[in-house]
C-alpha cells in the first residue's frame, strides 16, 4: 500500500481506503474486527464473526446488508 518501486507508483492513498472500508464492514456485516495490520503490499486482519447474531438474520436481512456494499442484480434486487 505504498511506492512501487518497479513502476514508481504511490499507492498509498489505498491505505486510507481500506481503513475505511474496515470501519464500515462491522456496521454492515455481524463482525468485529480484533486487529489489523496494513504493509505496503498486503495486509491482516483478525475477525470475530458472531454466529448467533449471523444465524438470526433473514434471507432478505442478509441481502439488504450485502446491496449496501454491491449493486447487485435485478435477480437480488
Amino acid at each position: 500500500m505504498g511506492f512501487d518501486s518497479v513502476t514508481k507508483k504511490d499507492y498509498s492513498n489505498r491505505r486510507v481506503w481500506l481503513e475505511t472500508r474496515l470501519e464500515e464492514l462491522p456496521k454492515i456485516f455481524n463482525i468485529k474486527i480484533a486487529s489489523y495490520a496494513i504493509m505496503s503490499n498486503h495486509y491482516h486482519l483478525v475477525i470475530f464473526i458472531d454466529k448467533e447474531e449471523s444465524d438470526a438474520l433473514t434471507d432478505l436481512e442478509v441481502a439488504s446488508r450485502w446491496h449496501k456494499l454491491y449493486k447487485g442484480t435485478v435477480l437480488t434486487k
